[in-house]
C-alpha cells in the first residue's frame, strides 16, 4: 500500500478515536464540574433555574435568584474546551485557553468602592485590562501572584476578607472587577485550578467578602 495512503488512514484513525474519547472526557467532566458548582452556589442561596449549553461536553449557566444578604442575584456560567476537534483544540490549547468559569453578581446595593484585580500568571488577564482603565485608582498590597488596584475607601475587614477569598481559590483566578453598576461582581477563573479546592469553602469565603464590602 502507497505509504501516503497509510498516512492519511492512520489519521484519520486518530481524529476518530480522539473525537469519541474527548467528547466522552468533555460530557463527564461537564457533570463534574456542574455539581461542584452547584455545591458551592448553595452557600449563597437555592439554584433557581440550570440549563446545560448545547449539552453537558460544552458547558452550563447556573441562577441563584434569590441569594442571601447582600446578593440581589448571582449567575455562573462555565465553558469547556472544544476538545473534540484536535487541531483545534491544540491550536486554543497552545494559546492558552482553558475551561473557564464566570461569576456575575448583582448587589442590593451599589458598593461604595471600586476594585480590579488580576493574576499575574494568567496572560489573558494582564491582557484583556488595558493600563488606562486603572489610572484613577490605586495600587494595593495584595496577595503573592496578584495585583489589587483600587477606587475608594474600603474598611480593614473587607481588605483581610479579600485575601481570604484570594487565598482559598488559589491561583485559579484570573480577574476580579467590582463596579458600581450591574452586575457590579465579575469574576473569572480557570475552573481547573479551582476545582482542586472545596467548593463550599471558595464560596463562603467569597460572600464573606462581598458582606465585608457593604459593612
Amino acid at each position: 500500500m502507497d505509504p501516503g495512503v497509510i498516512v492519511i488512514i492512520a489519521l484519520s484513525a486518530f481524529l476518530i478515536v480522539w473525537y469519541v474519547l474527548a467528547g466522552d472526557y468533555n460530557r463527564r467532566r461537564g457533570v463534574t464540574i456542574y455539581r461542584w458548582l452547584a455545591r458551592g452556589l448553595e452557600e449563597i442561596g437555592e439554584v433557581s433555574k440550570a440549563k446545560w449549553i448545547g449539552s453537558s461536553g460544552t458547558g452550563a449557566n447556573l441562577l441563584v435568584a434569590k441569594p442571601v444578604k447582600p446578593f440581589r442575584k448571582i449567575e455562573a456560567e462555565f465553558y469547556l474546551e472544544t476538545r473534540e476537534i484536535f487541531p483545534y483544540w491544540l491550536v486554543t490549547y497552545l494559546m492558552g485557553k482553558r475551561d473557564e468559569l464566570t461569576i456575575q453578581t448583582t448587589l442590593r446595593s451599589a458598593p461604595r468602592v471600586k476594585y480590579i484585580i488580576t493574576n499575574c500568571s494568567h496572560k489573558r488577564s494582564k491582557s484583556s485590562i488595558p493600563e488606562a482603565s486603572t489610572k484613577d485608582y490605586k495600587k494595593e498590597p495584595a496577595p503573592p501572584g496578584f495585583e489589587v488596584f483600587i477606587q475608594g475607601e474600603p474598611n480593614d475587614n473587607s481588605r483581610l476578607m479579600l485575601n481570604a477569598f484570594l487565598a482559598s481559590a488559589g491561583q485559579s483566578i484570573e480577574s476580579v472587577f467590582l463596579k458600581s453598576s450591574p452586575p457590579h461582581l465579575v469574576i473569572r477563573t480557570d475552573i481547573r485550578e479551582m476545582m482542586g479546592q472545596t467548593p463550599e469553602i471558595i464560596f463562603d469565603s467569597f460572600k464573606a467578602w462581598v458582606e465585608s464590602i457593604q459593612e
